[in-house]
């Protein structure tokens, strides 16, 4: 009864919190930023006291195999705790982070830990930063972010602790952190030789839902974007304004004859060829650091899958930058009509070909109505291959 009562006292303390800035009565001898510090100091060292605590009674009786006693339906203390000091920081960032980001170097693993869930939270909820004005709150700010970025460390906690619903925030926001100190390569480069260290079979290589393959993403758009139009915006637009004439659908259950299935057959491989040739011709203008990327995935991944360099390449440059530009070219940008129903299937077709050829991998009775193309990927495999190989010198 009493472990309940304490846990919804402390679910209503988080609650209260939230977007809370700590108000020091006018009895306390002291300057208001001075005494809203020593506020926050007595708060945050009972909540961290708190933490402490709960992260000894897990300890005491994981062995008992009674952790699930711990908790209720929505949150354990431990989880409570962590939501806590998260509100209470985010709410006075002005002057919290001189007492909290000690606790990074806790000499407790667990309470490390747990801090790390505490400043993945606060930078997820960006918002908590975007009235920093004063010179004091922008100081503090900087500091936490020169932590993130002289001591990675920080960062690889972050990414190793971060649930699979928030990696998207936390990829984004890292990325801009750490671009904005000229660090992004340098952050891309650590993440990536970590996750393919990570990796215990080549056909997972840089395909994991991670903040890693995830902030690849996001890079790739945000300093891809010229390239992609350079390269497939004209075959887009041409593709889009022949649609009514085109039909590129292999399945037997979506047409109505062989010989139709045969007369879209040699559509899709026409169609796609073309996609291979603006593709492979586009050596020249690929990015420098699109160049620096797949270098390193080329680098990292030879010393433990060398069969595999490639294909992780592949994974990058056409996984996660080509193909999702010809699968939706409007939201890219590359078209300015929304492409048909059909041509949208068109399109779908034309990625898997191309992702096919990326992986070295031919159709197979996962798509059975894709195996009539295998001879058109046998053909083209070694182009693909090529390209893949001449975009990972650098130079």
């Amino acid at each position: 009864m009493q472990k309940d009562l304490d846990r919804a006292t402390l679910k209503a303390l988080v609650n209260l919190l939230a977007r809370l800035p700590l108000q020091p009565t006018e009895s306390m001898d002291a300057d208001a930023l001075d005494a809203k510090s020593q506020l926050f100091c007595s708060y945050f060292t009972t909540f961290l006291s708190l933490l402490e605590d709960s992260q000894h009674e897990v300890d005491r009786v994981r062995d008992l195999q009674t952790v699930a006693l711990l908790r209720d339906d929505s949150a354990s203390t431990l989880e409570l705790a962590i939501l806590a000091l998260s509100n209470l920081l985010s709410a006075n960032v002005d002057v919290g982070l001189k007492f909290s980001l000690e606790i990074g170097y806790h000499q407790n693993l667990e309470i490390r830990t747990a801090f790390m869930h505490v400043l993945t939270n606060i930078l997820t909820q960006g918002t908590e930063f975007s009235s920093l004005g004063d010179s004091a709150i922008g100081e503090k700010y900087e500091r936490l972010i020169n932590l993130l970025v002289k001591d990675h460390k920080f960062a690889y906690a972050l990414c190793d602790s971060c649930p699979s619903s928030e990696v998207d925030e936390l990829a984004v926001a890292l990325l801009n952190i750490f671009d904005s100190k000229g660090l992004g390569l340098t952050l891309l480069r650590e993440l990536i030789e970590q996750e393919v260290k990570n990796t215990e079979s080549e056909s997972e290589l840089m395909r994991r839902n991670c903040v890693a393959t995830k902030m690849l993403s996001v890079f790739a758009k945000w300093k891809g974007a010229a390239y992609l139009r350079l390269t497939l915006q004209r075959v887009l637009e041409r593709l889009i304004v022949s649609s009514d004439e085109l039909d590129l659908e292999l399945d037997p259950a979506r047409t109505t004859s062989p010989e139709e299935l045969q007369r879209n057959a040699l559509q899709l491989r026409f169609v796609t060829n073309v996609f291979i040739d603006e593709i492979c011709k586009s050596v020249k203008n690929v990015p420098t650091s699109f160049r620096y990327i797949c270098h390193t995935i080329t680098t990292s991944v030879t010393n433990r899958f060398p069969e595999a360099k490639f294909t992780a390449v592949g994974a990058f440059i056409f996984l996660r930058f080509f193909c999702p530009a010809i699968v939706a070219p409007d939201s890219e940008g590359l078209v300015t009509s929304i492409p048909k129903k059909g041509m949208r299937r068109g399109l779908l077709l034309i990625a898997k070909v191309v992702q096919n050829l990326a992986n070295n991998v031919l159709f197979g009775a996962k798509e059975p109505y894709m195996i009539p193309l295998n001879d058109f990927l046998t053909a083209n495999i070694y182009r693909i291959t090529t390209f893949l190989r001449d975009i990972s010198v650098r130079f």
